[in-house]
């Protein structure tokens, strides 16, 4: 980047040299303009706290349009999908498909579903992985979807939280560490969740998915 030094006599008046330079030079600019926006389809004109306000604002509509866009997408989406998945499997299965804050919602029920669960829910987190992938083609920003099937994971999650009871009463009455079997990253949150409370134990994760496992142990 170039420089301009100026060097001046001991008796020059510097502040006249610096106006001129200020005139006729880019050295300061002078310039008027209008803070207009548009506020609520009108234009407006706002100080410049009134401006950012308008803005932010702005930007959170646009955010809440394109997320309840992407929502409505991926539900017909979803719902496209399962229509023709279930069509192949029983015509006694019905399916009921919602929007619910910021996540899709998906539950079904009906006879022949058990085999859609499978081993400890195994087929289910595999179902609601390839429904997931196929409800978020088409949307920018990626929308999460919960499956459930006859209320499976309501039911797990009160097993789970039974079992997390009993292995910490077991780890506090003889002061063994306990490794619970394998387990998906769902079922580990609930039972991290339900123990973290409890003063005389501690929980943490061990090994490489898909065999991660939670330990227990005495504090």
């Amino acid at each position: 980047m170039a420089k301009l030094i100026i060097e001046l006599k001991k008796d020059a008046n510097a502040e006249l040299i610096l106006n001129y330079l200020f005139k006729n030079t880019d050295l300061q600019v002078n310039y008027n303009f209008n803070m207009v926006a548009i506020v609520n389809r009108r234009p407006k004109q706002l100080g410049i706290l009134e401006i950012l306000d308008a803005f932010i604002a702005h930007q959170k509509d646009v955010i809440l349009r394109r997320t309840r866009f992407d929502l409505n997408k991926a539900k017909e989406n979803s719902e496209k999908f399962l229509d023709e998945f279930m069509s192949n499997i029983s015509d006694e299965i019905e399916k009921t498909v919602k929007i619910e804050k910021d996540t899709i919602l998906v539950n079904i029920d009906g006879q022949e579903v058990g085999m859609l669960i499978g081993y400890r829910g195994e087929t289910l987190y595999a179902l609601q992985t390839l429904i997931t992938s196929i409800a978020n083609k088409g949307v920018e920003s990626r929308v999460i979807l919960r499956l459930d099937i006859e209320n499976y994971k309501e039911k797990r999650e009160k097993t789970l939280e039974n079992l997390a009871l009993r292995t910490a009463q077991t780890v506090m009455r003889t002061g063994r560490t306990i490794t619970l079997e394998p387990m998906q990253a769902y079922e580990r949150k609930i039972i991290h969740s339900f123990l973290q409370e409890n003063p005389k134990v501690e929980t943490r994760s061990i090994g490489q998915e898909p065999r991660r496992r939670i330990v227990i142990s005495k504090k």
